[in-house]
Protein backbone atom coordinates (compact mmCIF):
# COMPACT_ATOMS: atom_id res chain seq x y z
CA UNK A 1 0.00 0.00 0.00
CA UNK A 2 1.25 3.47 -0.86
CA UNK A 3 1.59 6.17 1.73
CA UNK A 4 0.03 9.55 0.98
CA UNK A 5 2.43 12.36 0.17
CA UNK A 6 1.95 16.12 0.01
CA UNK A 7 4.37 18.70 -1.35
CA UNK A 8 4.06 22.11 0.28
CA UNK A 9 5.43 25.40 -1.13
CA UNK A 10 7.67 26.08 1.86
CA UNK A 11 10.61 24.24 3.40
CA UNK A 12 9.37 25.03 6.95
CA UNK A 13 6.38 23.12 8.31
CA UNK A 14 4.48 24.31 11.36
CA UNK A 15 3.85 22.01 14.31
CA UNK A 16 0.16 22.00 13.33
CA UNK A 17 1.00 20.72 9.84
CA UNK A 18 3.39 18.11 11.20
CA UNK A 19 0.82 16.86 13.72
CA UNK A 20 -1.94 16.66 11.08
CA UNK A 21 0.36 14.80 8.70
CA UNK A 22 1.38 12.33 11.39
CA UNK A 23 -2.22 11.75 12.47
CA UNK A 24 -3.29 11.04 8.88
CA UNK A 25 -0.17 9.08 7.88
CA UNK A 26 0.92 11.67 5.30
CA UNK A 27 4.51 12.43 4.29
CA UNK A 28 4.95 16.17 3.80
CA UNK A 29 7.92 17.45 1.86
CA UNK A 30 9.32 20.40 -0.04
CA UNK A 31 11.52 20.42 -3.07
CA UNK A 32 12.89 23.20 -5.23
CA UNK A 33 13.24 22.74 -8.97
CA UNK A 34 15.72 24.68 -11.06
CA UNK A 35 15.44 24.21 -14.80
CA UNK A 36 17.94 24.83 -17.57
CA UNK A 37 17.97 24.92 -21.36
CA UNK A 38 18.83 21.24 -21.74
CA UNK A 39 15.94 20.22 -19.50
CA UNK A 40 13.55 22.47 -21.39
CA UNK A 41 14.64 20.96 -24.72
CA UNK A 42 13.99 17.44 -23.43
CA UNK A 43 10.52 18.47 -22.21
CA UNK A 44 9.80 20.18 -25.54
CA UNK A 45 10.72 17.02 -27.44
CA UNK A 46 8.58 14.86 -25.15
CA UNK A 47 5.58 17.18 -25.63
CA UNK A 48 6.04 17.18 -29.40
CA UNK A 49 6.19 13.35 -29.45
CA UNK A 50 3.14 13.09 -27.21
CA UNK A 51 4.95 11.19 -24.45
CA UNK A 52 4.35 14.12 -22.07
CA UNK A 53 0.97 15.81 -22.01
CA UNK A 54 0.85 19.00 -19.96
CA UNK A 55 -2.45 19.77 -18.26
CA UNK A 56 -3.54 23.25 -19.35
CA UNK A 57 -6.40 24.94 -17.51
CA UNK A 58 -6.72 27.85 -19.91
CA UNK A 59 -4.79 29.70 -22.63
CA UNK A 60 -4.74 33.49 -22.89
CA UNK A 61 -3.51 35.80 -25.63
CA UNK A 62 -0.65 38.08 -24.58
CA UNK A 63 -3.06 41.03 -24.73
CA UNK A 64 -5.12 39.24 -22.03
CA UNK A 65 -2.19 38.85 -19.63
CA UNK A 66 -4.13 40.68 -16.91
CA UNK A 67 -6.90 38.05 -17.19
CA UNK A 68 -4.34 35.26 -16.86
CA UNK A 69 -3.04 36.86 -13.65
CA UNK A 70 -6.57 37.21 -12.30
CA UNK A 71 -7.22 33.54 -12.99
CA UNK A 72 -4.10 32.42 -11.12
CA UNK A 73 -4.84 34.75 -8.21
CA UNK A 74 -8.22 33.09 -7.62
CA UNK A 75 -6.33 30.05 -6.25
CA UNK A 76 -8.94 27.91 -8.07
CA UNK A 77 -6.78 27.12 -11.06
CA UNK A 78 -6.21 23.46 -11.72
CA UNK A 79 -3.21 22.69 -13.90
CA UNK A 80 -1.35 25.42 -15.84
CA UNK A 81 -2.34 28.76 -17.31
CA UNK A 82 -0.66 29.50 -20.64
CA UNK A 83 0.00 32.87 -22.27
CA UNK A 84 0.63 32.92 -26.02
CA UNK A 85 3.13 35.44 -27.31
Amino acid sequence: MFKKSLSLPTPVFSDKVKAYAKQHDIDVFYFHVTSNGDDMQILKTMIEKGTLKPHVFNTFAFAELHEAHRQVETNHTADKVMVEA
